[in-house]
């Protein structure tokens, strides 16, 4: 995401990411990475707010072609208020201080 306002500084003095990445000619741009990327096929949002709705609408269109068929929800566990309650319980047992 950051990578796209590289084209307003010098790319000379400003490193993007932890890696250092650069961009000089136009073809290395984050621009045309992100072109390269949707003329491959990949969902591309506009912009970080529309990242979301992009991987919604691909995911249902997926399961409306019957490409992808949703696991059912799964009731997460109820956990204990606190570690004795847990071990009073039984829901854990307590460590043997090997």
């Amino acid at each position: 995401v950051s990578g796209t306002c590289a084209k307003w500084f010098n790319s000379a003095e400003v490193q993007f990411g932890h890696a250092g990445a650069k961009s000089g000619a136009a073809d290395e741009s984050a621009e045309a990475k992100l072109q390269a990327l949707r003329e491959a096929g990949a969902v591309v949002p506009a912009s970080f707010e529309t990242f979301g709705a992009a991987i919604e609408e691909k995911f249902n269109a997926m399961v409306a072609a019957g490409d992808l068929v949703p696991a059912p929800d799964v009731e997460p566990q109820v956990l204990p208020d606190d570690l004795n309650s847990a071990i009073k319980a039984g829901a854990v047992r307590k460590a043997t201080n090997i």
